[in-house]
């Protein structure tokens, strides 16, 4: 399963609801779809049954592109009958402020630029 996201560089938490009717070994991936080969999140998870998933993105893509796969397939673009995402939507990301030095400011700032284009 793929869905694309607008997130427009905006923090935000993204709520997964699945469902398996057996034990199943999924991949959850959150990616750029811009940007080749850059990763937000990749989670891979046993599911047996219905579980919900909070995927905190405190820095996000203009476009997320949203892969839900069973890990025995390993294809996204394969319609699989062996889950079922039963809700995905966007929620505010909680954030808290934190005291940083500008030594600090400027290497998150470093950071960012560089996991963004290190591909």
């Amino acid at each position: 399963m793929q869905l694309i996201i607008p997130c427009n560089q905006v923090p935000f938490t993204l709520a997964v609801r699945i469902k398996t009717n057996q034990p199943e070994n999924l991949i959850i991936q959150v990616l750029d779809n811009n940007i080749p080969k850059t990763a937000y999140i990749s989670r891979q998870t046993n599911i047996n049954g219905e579980r919900e998933y909070y995927l905190n993105l405190p820095q996000s893509p203009k476009a997320a592109l949203v892969q839900i796969f069973n890990s025995k397939t390993n294809n996204p673009l394969l319609k699989d009958k062996s889950f079922e995402v039963l809700e995905i939507k966007p929620e505010t990301l909680e954030q808290q402020p934190v005291w940083m030095s500008q030594d600090t400011k400027a290497f998150i700032q470093f950071a960012q630029f560089f996991s963004k284009n290190a591909s």
